[in-house]
């Protein structure tokens, strides 16, 4: 079973540990943080966030025009794109994205800007797994 979150708020706290419970017995998500995605309040909601995303968020950057970098397209969600220069992945625009503070024991990179900020970051839940794209 999957979920797609595409840039909303994760809910109220119930909703975001009910998230939990269900990627650790096995369920995955992909939590797509954008504009309108907002930080939890309270550090209880921080830290459950963090333990599912398997970083600590940062701010938004700032505007700007990054390049994006498949780490030698290493990453099984990028690997579709390696040999295809002209697909359309290198020449996608990154005008924004959320800023990783800090980067968890097993968490992986499957794509960064070409300055080294992450992209998209898998994270392993319980049973489960969560993919968070950045921009």
């Amino acid at each position: 079973d999957l979920l797609i979150l595409d840039d909303i708020a994760l809910g109220n706290s119930n909703s975001r540990q009910r998230l939990a419970n269900f990627i650790q017995q096995g369920g995955a998500a992909i939590v797509a943080l954008g504009a309108d995605f907002s930080l939890p309040s309270s550090t209880g909601d921080r830290q459950l966030l963090r333990s599912l995303l398997g970083f600590e968020l940062g701010q938004a950057s700032e505007m700007g025009d990054w390049s994006i970098d498949p780490l030698e397209y290493k990453s099984p969600v990028i690997a579709a794109f390696a040999g295809y220069p002209n697909a359309g992945l290198l020449t996608t625009p990154i005008f924004r994205y959320w800023q990783v503070a800090h980067l968890d024991t097993g968490a992986m990179v499957d794509m960064a800007t070409t300055t080294g900020a992450p992209l998209i970051v898998r994270h392993p839940y319980g049973q489960g797994m969560v993919a968070s794209i950045l921009s």
